[in-house]
């Protein structure tokens, strides 16, 4: 049943011959590096029993003696791509075993590993959008697509290449499986379900590959393995999937090091992410004088990721310490003008973007509807704008701040506190005039930025922790 099931027998023949079912054993064991018998040995039925993607593998004879033969081998298949390298997504069905914004969060940071190192951009888009590429549902048994899942185990899921019709980019998970989540780096907190089951984020790394164009490999680290092999942190593609990717595409990899390098936005998180982020110290620096040598505009954390704004630009780093090269605002976040941002900072789905007396709402990168408004909405004075705006993650408050005053600022009540503005005397140390103040995700600690230098807060003393000020390009650039 494995061997028809999978495309190494056909399907349409009614008996078999022994020769038949021992060659048909013999180049799964080929494909995946077990010793070449041809019987059903215990290596080989592990194997066979291990959970896995529910597409064929690529079993054409000629070619896998082919890439015996060659130097260097291309062990992976190429089944199509789109016509675009701006790709949409969106769901249909969500499952019921973790929250919608986890599902939303697995699939953003799936999508992240393909985007990464390729120059694919990803969009989600809402269901009722015309023309979504990449269209994801929870499905069990039959669900009327020729691909019937087989309740818990084994076929986990199966997705369908660019152009095959109108399921062209849909991808299916089997919504009898057990899904899990944990965020790449993470151990579980309130931010995760038990890690006992399936990974979501691992299982659609793989299926999003099928859905982008490229069939099963055969390459040992590559994504594109149809076994499910469990969660990994720091999981990338290797070098077969990056060049698959690029040769669908019609990309150069000189590319990877432009100045505007491909994202995806990373979906919000709930609670604590302590564990979760990780400042990346070890990547070699470019030296950039830019990012090492020149003061921001604003710095913010956005969704547990950290935004360095300058002029019409912004840098990025993410939850798992890939840095990125800069991106023009307005070519992610939807119509927004060429004005400088000032200050910044998000809740939930809303993000935050002010700029002298105004500021714009987006829910995730699209614009609500009555932006920019004045800040006079915050209760903020009318003359300058603000220096930053942050969230502090020990009291859950919003901060705003100019010249030497702050105010607290409460989201349920939609008001200043009372007793506010103070005077940022009252935090030891801290400069007046500062250009950006944030949380940092990695240690949850406040910092404040001015010129080229940040200040860490001690939480306790209200006042500029030993060791404070450093270089900003320092801290977070490896300058």
């Amino acid at each position: 049943n494995f061997l028809v099931k999978y495309g190494y027998l056909s399907p349409h023949q009614s008996t078999r011959t022994r020769d038949e079912l021992t060659e048909a054993t013999s180049t799964f064991q080929r494909m995946y590096g077990l010793a070449e018998t041809g019987l059903l040995d215990q290596d080989t039925l592990t194997l066979m029993r291990q959970p896995r993607c529910g597409l064929w593998d690529d079993v054409d004879r000629q070619s896998i003696e082919k890439r015996k033969s060659l130097v260097r081998k291309k062990r992976y298949t190429l089944m199509g791509n789109w016509p675009s390298k701006k790709i949409t997504y969106g769901f249909r069905m969500y499952t019921d075993d973790m929250s919608t914004v986890q599902q939303q969060d697995a699939v953003a940071r799936a999508l992240e590993v393909w985007s990464r190192d390729t120059p694919l951009v990803f969009t989600q888009v809402s269901q009722w959008q015309k023309d979504v590429n990449i269209m994801i549902s929870f499905l069990r048994g039959y669900h009327n697509d020729g691909y019937p899942f087989d309740g818990p185990g084994h076929t986990l899921a199966h997705a369908f290449y660019p152009g095959q019709g109108d399921r062209s980019g849909d991808v299916h998970f089997d919504a009898d499986e057990k899904w899990t989540y944990k965020a790449e780096g993470g151990t579980n907190n309130i931010l995760f379900c038990t890690t006992d089951g399936t990974n979501l984020f691992m299982v659609a790394v793989h299926e999003f590959g099928h859905a982008l164009g490229l069939g099963h490999s055969t390459s040992q680290g590559s994504v594109m393995l149809p076994f499910y092999q469990g969660f990994k942190d720091g999981i990338a593609l290797n070098q077969d999937d990056i060049q698959a990717v690029y040769t669908l595409y019609d990309h150069v990899k000189d590319n990877l090091l432009s100045r505007d390098e491909p994202f995806v936005f990373a979906s919000p998180t709930l609670g604590s992410t302590s564990g979760v982020y990780r400042e990346n110290r070890g990547i070699p620096s470019t030296q950039s004088p830019e990012l090492c040598e020149k003061k921001f505009d604003a710095v913010a954390n956005i969704r547990n990721e950290i935004y360095f704004f300058r002029d019409n630009y912004f840098w990025r780093i993410t939850m798992n310490g890939h840095r990125y090269n800069r991106v023009k605002m307005k070519r992610f976040w939807q119509n927004f003008p060429d004005v400088t941002v000032d200050a910044a900072y998000s809740r939930g789905s809303k993000i935050y973007l002010f700029s002298g007396t105004r500021y714009w709402t987006y829910t995730d990168t699209v614009m609500d509807a009555g932006s920019p408004r004045p800040i006079s909405d915050f209760g903020l004075p009318m003359h300058g704008g603000i220096d930053a705006a942050m969230v502090w993650y020990s009291n859950g408050g919003t901060y705003f701040f100019k010249g030497r005053k702050f105010w607290k600022y409460d989201e349920e009540l939609r008001r200043m506190e009372s007793g506010y503005p103070r005077d940022i005397s009252v935090l030891r140390d801290v400069p007046t005039n500062i250009d950006a103040a944030l949380t940092n995700p990695s240690d949850q600690s406040v910092y404040f930025l001015k010129g080229t230098r940040c200040w860490k807060l001690d939480d306790d003393l209200l006042s500029v922790s030993k060791g404070y000020p450093e270089y900003i390009g320092v801290k977070w650039f490896g300058c």
